[in-house]
């Protein structure tokens, strides 16, 4: 017990731990004289709820932008309660499916940058917890990734027997678009049993990684104008995807006729790693037009995922398959010849 003489001063703490936020806490203070005038203090606290910090965030270039934009995430804008500091930083996404982007350089510090290279909604959440270890509620931000090319076509896919997602190695799946005039090239052979030439590997008419690299793409349609020549913006060589190619302003007749174009995948290698199965998205005027999921695919397999036309509208009647109905044809030709074209 603490003791004090007569006349003497001392001063003491009460110590008050409530359990619940729920109204005041009363106690007492007993002193005890040895003279025996005893006398009691009663004491009383209230509990307080704990000031937390603010998570906040900042994203550039903004909250709408194109596949393949990096992103510049911020959280300087967080901030602590009065007399307390920031020292800690939690940012987690959740992506597209089949999106494997990564947070960089890490998922604790207070700038963080993603390259979001698939379509679809991303949603990022910062949690930030103060120098006494009061965490504050989560803050989140939406960024919404769309194409602004007239044709955008995506392809990702799954591999099984690749157990790391963010190393060099996986199934090497390439992306391709054929021109309506791909198929009257001449030397295309009949590999997909249709009873008609293949667009596939066609001189000039048929664009995958090969050929068809910003700025150095085949010039389809109108020699004078490049809106209309394909490119393909992304080449994933090392498993999952994805891989992105796009049309700013596709032709909309050739000949005189609908201008149906060919796009499908091609297996270069599966890196001894088993089957890959690839998801294609299309998308028209930023509307998504096509999403289907392909078959289980491995080295040198050729898939034809369908035809598509852009009459500047942006409908599913704008996507069909590859064969009318009654056609011989195969979408899925294993063991299809690489050409360069």
């Amino acid at each position: 017990p603490l003791e004090v003489h007569p006349g003497a001063t001392r001063t003491f703490n009460v110590q008050c731990k409530p359990s619940s936020l729920m109204g005041a806490v009363k106690g007492t203070v007993e002193l005890k004289s040895a003279d025996g005038g005893n006398r009691t203090i009663e004491v009383s606290c209230t509990a307080a709820e704990l000031q937390k910090p603010v998570a906040c965030i900042e994203v550039k270039p903004g909250t709408t932008v194109v596949p393949q934009t990096p992103l510049a995430l911020s959280a300087k804008c967080s901030k602590a309660s009065d007399g307390h500091t920031i020292t800690k930083f939690k940012w987690s996404v959740t992506q597209p499916g089949n999106s494997v982007a990564t947070i960089s350089p890490n998922d604790s510090t207070p700038l963080v940058g993603l390259e979001p290279n698939v379509s679809g909604d991303y949603e990022f959440t910062l949690t930030v917890t103060d120098d006494v270890g009061t965490s504050s509620n989560p803050a989140t931000v939406v960024v919404n990734v769309l194409p602004d090319n007239k044709l955008h076509i995506e392809a990702t896919w799954v591999q099984p027997g690749d157990k790391n997602k963010t190393d060099k190695k996986g199934c090497d799946l390439d992306l391709h678009l054929a021109h309506p005039l791909a198929p009257s090239v001449k030397g295309q052979k009949d590999y997909d049993d249709d009873g008609k030439p293949d667009p596939w590997f066609a001189q000039c008419y048929d664009c995958f990684w090969i050929n068809c690299k910003p700025g150095g793409q085949p010039d389809w349609g109108d020699p004078a104008d490049f809106a209309d020549n394909p490119t393909v913006d992304l080449d994933d060589t090392d498993g999952w995807g994805p891989e992105n190619l796009s049309i700013k302003y596709p032709e909309k007749t050739v000949n005189g006729k609908p201008a149906w174009y060919w796009f499908g995948l091609y297996v270069f290698s599966d890196a001894a790693m088993g089957a890959c199965t690839p998801k294609v998205r299309v998308f028209l005027d930023a509307i998504e037009v096509f999403n289907k999921k392909g078959p289980a695919m491995v080295t040198k397999d050729m898939w034809c995922a369908g035809k598509v036309k852009w009459d500047g509208t942006g409908t599913a009647a704008d996507v069909k398959p590859c064969f009318d109905a009654g056609s011989t044809g195969k979408e899925l030709r294993p063991k299809y010849p690489f050409l360069t074209p």
